[in-house]
């Protein structure tokens, strides 16, 4: 199974992990059910948290990440819950540290998180629920948000993306709801939130609302690495080939920035239909080989994608594949695909040939 299609299974986690749920768990279908699986959070266990290095200097980020860490690992939950962000829904998922204390509706956390977590509490953001959620002390961005529930415990959680009801129905059409429980979820979903936009967002959306980036300028740079979702002999070769590099010419900053600002994302419910594109372009590395993966096509033309913003704060859930001309991000979501100019202007950047 290629990787892209893990995130998809791991979006579908059990009910019992997601805040934010209708009280009414008596239905078959509820909205969070498909919101669990159309935002497709992926369960990453054991990986280290991917920073860029400051030059000596932690970044707030850096400080945030490297106090919860136990034992070198950061891990994320499963675990995901719905607030309130500007005008629309953002999902934020759990990150912990440590050995969990037990997975339910409380979530997951270490014995020391909420001692680690308190220096780093900033500003009250939103009273949502029965949690308190704080901003990062001295963090402009909302990549990252601290709750605090009533018995005083501190979770950090980490944005993974806006609801979208097109998404929504789409992920539960997909698993073979009915038409009557289809209006019932769309129903169910507005009543919990009637003031919000819950219409397909642009990354420029993202951008302004999570990361407070205005225009390219704000970034610095970008750092893009082979994918390693082939980890055969034949699969290291081409990742040691193609290897890791940072671009911070301010021309390609900024053809980066503007090919991603208005590009439509898309739920983790049509990744199969992007994977049908995937022999759209002519490559130096392409083959007849239906199982791009194996072909070695993939690594070639995939890069794992890091962008610097002037805090040092990182955008880190992005690839790109020139095989259909896409972002994706490892939360579930896929952009709309790029016009022909931009795809081979973006492949000279970043030397896909």
């Amino acid at each position: 199974m290629k990787s892209e299609r893990l995130a998809y299974a791991f979006g579908k986690i059990n009910d019992d992990l997601i805040y934010g749920a209708v009280n009414d768990t008596k239905k078959k279908y509820g909205w969070h059910r498909w919101i669990a699986a159309a935002a497709c959070v992926c369960l990453v266990v054991g990986v280290a948290a991917a920073l860029w290095p400051s030059g000596g200097k932690e970044t707030v980020q850096e400080q945030l990440l490297a106090a919860i860490k136990t034992g070198g690992t950061m891990d994320t939950a499963a675990v995901e819950t719905t607030i309130p962000v500007d005008s629309r829904i953002a999902v934020y998922e759990q990150i912990y540290a440590g050995s969990s204390t037990g997975i339910g509706i409380d979530g997951p956390e270490s014995p020391d998180s909420t001692e680690n977590l308190q220096p780093f509490v900033g500003e009250i953001y939103i009273q949502y629920g029965e949690n308190i959620w704080y901003r990062v002390k001295d963090m402009d961005e909302i990549k990252y948000l601290i709750s605090e529930d009533a018995a005083g415990t501190l979770r950090l959680w980490e944005y993974r993306s806006f609801l979208v009801m097109d998404s929504i129905l789409a992920q539960a059409r997909g698993d073979g709801a009915t038409d009557y429980e289809l209006a019932e979820i769309e129903g169910d979903t507005r009543a919990q939130f009637p003031d919000a936009d819950l219409s397909p967002y642009t990354y420029g959306d993202v951008y302004r609302i999570i990361y407070n980036v205005a225009g390219a300028d704000d970034i610095v740079r970008i750092t893009a690495a082979p994918s390693t979702s082939n980890n055969t002999d034949f699969g290291k070769q081409i990742q040691k080939q193609v290897g890791t590099h940072t671009y911070d010419d301010r021309d390609s900053v900024a053809l980066f920035y503007d090919s991603t600002v208005n590009v439509v994302c898309n739920s983790a419910a049509s990744w199969e239909s992007s994977y049908s594109e995937n022999d759209k372009y002519i490559y130096s590395f392409s083959t007849d080989d239906d199982d791009k993966l194996t072909s070695g096509e993939e690594t070639w033309a995939t890069r794992y994608l890091t962008i610097t913003l002037r805090s040092g704060t990182t955008i880190d859930s992005w690839k790109y594949t020139a095989l259909s001309g896409r972002f994706y991000e490892f939360g579930g979501i896929y952009t709309e695909p790029l016009d022909e100019d931009t795809v081979y202007a973006i492949n000279g950047i970043l030397g896909i040939e």
